[in-house]
């Protein structure tokens, strides 16, 4: 019973904070942006090439009739693979869509939940990173038609095979490793690339720190595993990762040089980390993108940050109160996770309020960051939403508050006081993150499609 009730409350969750979308999930999509419509023709093209046995990176039906790939499209592969049954059982895309949806949340919050009861072994504070890392303000606005993003729930499993490399060095907990790694890959190219910032965050500390006590058989034992891992990552994803970089390299495709700085457009604010989500208890739709303005708005899809006032205060008390305890490997690995993914996100420039520049008399400032050595990289270079990158920030904070949490209800004593301690933080997260109602769109097919399906011969539609 205890093991199904963490289960339970993240499903239960997903339900409150997407509602009403349990009472409408055959017809509406959370949001109103427009790609919704691209959502839903990923999962129908996906099952549509799986069926016909036909490359689903390639369709003939975009600039009919060369046709066009899909490597460095948002296909989602991954999400598209699971609805398919789905799909072939009578299911719309909509509901697909809808169940993924909830089913990411779900997962997501179990999955940090496991990682977070690993670190603790507190089940109110791994409950209480689960809600941070499954329900942040990031994850709820990008489900409004980012499929892509939202589906977060392969990362906790990635990071719990990666602590179980760290501490046992199993080879089939390196071959898992690299299979989440590939599960992300195949699902969005932006999560195959953060996860091995991760990895590489984990390898220097880790080599800091076991060179500074003699840990050479625990170094040696982790890079075997970290490198059996890659391989399996690199086989794994070959099939994708290769036409992928065929692509990127063929000059086809416009480069962050072609679209007038896309990353520091989509940078995040500094004070976006405090500002809370547009979306808190109104449903309403976030700020548009103002074009010509750097960064993008706080408030807007890829300008929304929030990081939380309660988890910020709950990491800052773990680092300072296990910042010399028998846990103080953990609690600086940890912030050193956040304060990397943290600082990459802000872009190439700091921004603070909209405004790069300080003035102090006599001199203007403004303060280069370490994402501009990325954005100058071969292939790294093309992201084009630094912002994004505070998922993984995320993660490190959401696990920084359940050891902060933990402590805390260790020094209340008695059990009865704990688990009301932990009822409280929990409580306090659940509602600086409250979200529902959220903003539903019926998607609906025009009348004249219809009409173009009943009628006979062979012909193409140029919308």
């Amino acid at each position: 019973m205890k093991r199904a009730a963490p289960s339970a409350f993240f499903l239960f969750t997903a339900a409150v904070q997407t509602w009403p979308l349990v009472l409408h999930t055959n017809n509406r999509t959370v949001g109103i942006r427009p790609d919704s419509y691209q959502v839903l023709w990923n999962l129908w093209h996906t099952k549509d090439a799986l069926v016909h046995l036909s490359n689903p990176f390639h369709s003939s039906l975009i600039f009919y009739p060369e046709g066009s790939n899909l490597y460095l499209h948002t296909l989602t592969f991954l999400d598209g693979v699971i609805a398919t049954p789905l799909q072939m059982a009578g299911a719309g895309p909509i509901l697909c869509w809808n169940i993924l949806v909830l089913a990411s949340l779900m997962l997501s919050g179990l999955g940090a939940y496991a990682v977070a009861h690993r670190i603790t072994g507190n089940r109110w504070a791994a409950l209480i990173s689960g809600y941070i890392f499954a329900f942040s303000p990031f994850v709820m606005i990008h489900t409004q038609g980012h499929l892509n993003i939202s589906q977060t729930w392969p990362i906790p499993l990635f990071v719990l095979c990666l602590l179980r490399v760290k501490d046992g060095g199993r080879l089939c907990d390196a071959v898992l490793l690299g299979s989440c790694w590939a599960l992300l890959t195949y699902n969005w190219l932006e999560f195959a690339v953060d996860p091995a910032l991760l990895v590489a965050c984990f390898c220097i500390y880790e080599a800091l720190v076991s060179l500074s006590r003699s840990e050479r058989t625990h170094l040696f034992r982790l890079t075997k595993g970290l490198g059996l891992a890659t391989a399996t990552w690199l086989l794994l994803s070959a099939p994708v990762l290769i036409p992928t970089l065929v692509a990127a390299l063929s000059g086809d495709y416009p480069s962050n040089a072609d679209m007038s700085h896309p990353a520091e457009y989509y940078s995040a604010d500094l004070l976006g980390f405090v500002t809370p989500s547009p979306l808190r208890g109104s449903g309403q739709y976030p700020r548009p993108d103002a074009v010509g303005t750097f960064p993008t708005p706080i408030g807007s899809a890829e300008g929304t940050v929030f990081l939380g006032i309660a988890p910020l205060l709950l990491a800052g008390l773990g680092i300072f109160l296990l910042r010399r305890s028998s846990q103080r490997r953990a609690v600086w690995l940890w912030a050193a996770v956040f304060a990397f993914f943290t600082v990459l996100s802000l872009g190439p420039f700091l921004y603070v309020g909209g405004n790069k520049e300080f003035h102090i008399p006599g001199l203007t400032l403004s303060m280069s960051l370490p994402f501009r050595i990325m954005d100058n990289l071969p292939l790294f270079g093309l992201r084009r939403v630094p912002a994004r990158m505070i998922l993984f920030a995320i993660l490190g904070l959401s696990m920084l508050a359940g050891m902060g949490a933990a402590e805390l209800m260790r020094r209340a004593g008695r059990p009865a006081l704990q688990r009301l301690l932990g009822a409280g933080l929990l409580t306090l997260v659940a509602v600086e993150f409250w979200n529902p109602p959220i903003a539903l769109s019926e998607i609906s097919s025009p009348a004249v499609y219809q009409q173009i399906a009943q009628d006979n011969g062979d012909f193409s539609v140029l919308d």
